[in-house]
């Protein structure tokens, strides 16, 4: 968990100037190497927040999968992520090795 202050101001004023991400790994210690990674960090006064989600599993020897998505939500054209509210995006990756 971490908060994150900044008092600056206009031109100056940071993204995260008043926000609160939590996040947290698990790595299932299996053979296949599972890892899941998820963080949600939320702004204290806008309540924008921004949501990102990993996770990879090796398939055999020879292959991998993994899976990320990142969401922006609550964005309103007063607030810094509003550029951002389409980058939504969601990737499945399967990679093969040789």
């Amino acid at each position: 968990m971490e908060v994150q202050y900044d008092s600056r101001k206009g031109n100056q004023a940071p993204i995260a100037n008043n926000d609160i991400a939590i996040g947290n790994r698990l790595t299932f210690n299996d053979v296949q190497g599972s890892t899941l990674l998820a963080l949600v960090a939320s702004d204290l006064d806008q309540r924008e927040r921004f949501i990102s989600l990993e996770g990879s599993r090796r398939i055999g020897n020879a292959m991998s999968a993994s899976i990320e998505a990142r969401i922006f939500s609550n964005t309103t054209a007063q607030t810094q992520l509003y550029s951002l509210r389409s980058d939504d995006y969601l990737e499945f990756l399967i990679t093969r090795y040789f």
